[in-house]
């Protein structure tokens, strides 16, 4: 029997948090990784670690996150941090909030230490929260945890946000559960479904180049405005760290909305 094909109530769990520099694409470093074993519906043991890094870090980062320079330094280095979570994920399923992003970050990490991604099965908690807990508008995890009824202590550390997301599965599990028999079952429930456009024409994946490239955005607090072609402004925003804040609004596939690619940011 395939691991997918197998029932999903016995299957055990990896909930797994990163925390990164804050850079996009090959700059990209993970600071810190988190996980959480989850079986039964209840959370077991657990693992944390920072990561040595290659880049220093920035003021902005390292204020929103709390890792400062000094705690990475002493940090073991990247490839240990990986073979340790690698033995953790070993033949179990992955829950993240926002799972495309861990993914994205530990794929990087897991070539740069070269170890092949063990490409485990993958379960958002976003995606359980749209299904299960359609009512609840906010779906950040500590805003989604509250809604539930989790309390949250402490954000933006990969252990306490590891620990937050298990929760937010073991309190939809249940639900899951009634709905899908095996893992399949779940991960195609869960799957986005790309909506088509009005003329019934799949909306277009927009390129990697056509994308608007953040990474010279400074990381320090400002504000920043996203224009239209014609320069219009189309949404005014703050952020402690402009470069971070920014790359949020585009972490999902871009609509066909004419977005330009350069950003007005006053300080």
């Amino acid at each position: 029997m395939s691991a997918l094909a197998a029932p999903l109530a016995p299957a055990e769990f990896v909930a797994v948090d990163t925390e990164t520099n804050g850079y996009g694409g090959d700059l990209c470093e993970m600071t810190e990784v988190g996980a959480v074993l989850v079986g039964g519906g209840e959370l077991h043991e657990t693992y944390d670690s920072l990561v040595r890094v290659e880049r220093p870090l920035s003021r902005g980062i390292q204020r929103f996150t709390g890792i400062t320079q000094g705690m990475v330094d002493g940090a073991p280095p990247a490839d240990e941090v990986i073979g340790e979570l690698a033995d953790m994920l070993a033949g179990r399923v992955m829950i993240a909030h926002n799972a495309r992003f861990d993914v994205g970050v530990l794929r990087q990490a897991f070539e740069r230490a070269g170890l092949d991604w063990p490409k485990p099965p993958v379960i958002c908690t976003v995606a359980l929260a749209r299904r299960f807990a359609p009512l609840v508008r906010k779906r950040g995890l500590a805003s989604l945890a509250g809604s539930l009824g989790i309390d949250v202590d402490e954000v933006h550390r990969a252990l306490p946000d590891a620990l937050t997301c298990a929760r937010v599965f073991c309190a939809l599990f249940p639900k899951l559960c009634a709905t899908a028999a095996t893992l399949a079952d779940a991960i195609a429930m869960l799957s986005p479904r790309r909506r088509a456009r009005k003329d019934g024409r799949p909306r277009r994946r927009i390129p990697k180049e056509e994308r608007p490239d953040l990474a010279k955005l400074p990381d320090d607090p400002g504000v920043y405005i996203f224009r239209d072609v014609r320069g219009r402004p189309l949404y005014v925003g703050k952020s402690v760290s402009l470069r971070t804040r920014a790359r949020s609004h585009f972490c999902a596939p871009l609509r066909e909305q004419n977005w330009r690619s350069s950003l007005c940011v006053a300080f």
